[in-house]
């Protein structure tokens, strides 16, 4: 996981800084369902979507009774915000509110611990893919057509085709890569590309690798939805 360093502006008169975390993408629920019911696992997405259904009823529906839920994973707890003028004071709704707060449980704070960190020249560098588009007859956002071409937008998407280590890759879920070989057009925020002619039905992740100037670290930037061939 990448880190950058930001100016401490809270604490006037000091030269300190405060370390932020770079996310990759995002995963939503759906994305979820498909890791946890992946190929080879013998657990359907069905199964798995019926069962954050029930979560879904069930945890708001314990937290609303007044318990705390502790798991390996993530805990949960009721909290009260807002301050009461004195002992005979109620809850008020203008002033006060109730929150369920959540918490690292034990495998995630163990994640934490085992996070391999690795520091970023700067902020400012970094690669955020705004949008993908599949210019072929079937046009869409999330449809890979191999031998097509392929738009992004975004920023500091340019890169150096010369070198292996840069450029777009196709990531399948098997754990393959295809690099593209042709690229049409190759600016900060914008790149045409061919989409590679053997890529197999199935879901792929979208990432960008480049070298910054005057930096030996590489930088990625992913698509954060997948992308499919149909």
């Amino acid at each position: 996981m990448e880190y950058y360093l930001s100016k401490n502006h809270l604490s006037k008169g000091s030269d300190n800084y405060i370390g932020r975390t770079l996310t990759i993408g995002i995963i939503n629920k759906t994305d979820l369902i498909h890791e946890i019911a992946k190929e080879g696992t013998g657990i359907t997405s069905y199964e798995v979507e019926s069962i954050f259904k029930r979560l879904e009823v069930i945890l708001p529906d314990l937290l609303q009774k007044g318990y705390s839920i502790n798991t390996p994973l993530v805990n949960f707890s009721p909290s009260l915000r807002g301050v009461f003028n004195n002992w005979d004071d109620s809850f008020d709704s203008k002033r006060h509110s109730l929150l369920f707060k959540t918490s690292s449980g034990v495998i995630l704070k163990r994640a934490a611990k085992e996070t391999k960190l690795y520091k970023c020249d700067s902020r400012s560098y970094t690669i955020d893919i705004f949008s993908f588009t599949n210019h072929n007859k079937t046009p869409g956002t999330d449809i890979l057509s191999p031998g097509s071409i392929g738009e992004l937008r975004g920023n500091h998407l340019k890169l150096d085709e010369s070198d292996p280590r840069q450029g777009i890759f196709l990531l399948a879920e098997d754990g393959t890569e295809y690099r593209i070989d042709v690229y049409a057009h190759n600016t900060i925020s914008k790149q045409l590309f061919q989409i590679p002619t053997e890529l197999n039905a199935g879901k792929y992740i979208l990432e960008l690798r480049s070298l910054p100037t005057h930096s030996s670290q590489l930088k990625k930037g992913r698509l954060d939805t997948p992308l499919w061939v149909l």
